[in-house]
């Protein structure tokens, strides 16, 4: 598995890391992180607004049930 690949990563307790794809970036990837609060889930770093990216965030919220 590389920091890359997609998906729902927890990092810790109601929080998770969500990798979206740069396409022509040499960082490949930038990290989007979920957190959950009282008053629902947060998006720190939403990433590029890509149709890659919004399937790749989509399904990663789908992981964890958002």
């Amino acid at each position: 598995m590389t920091w890359t690949e997609p998906g729902a990563f927890p990092v810790a307790p109601g929080v998770h890391r969500i990798p979206l794809p740069l396409p022509n970036d040499g960082l490949r990837a930038v990290n989007v992180y979920t957190v959950e609060t009282d008053d629902g889930l947060v998006l720190v770093d939403g990433g590029w607004a890509i149709p890659e990216a919004r399937e790749v965030l989509g399904a990663g919220l789908a992981e964890i049930g958002a």
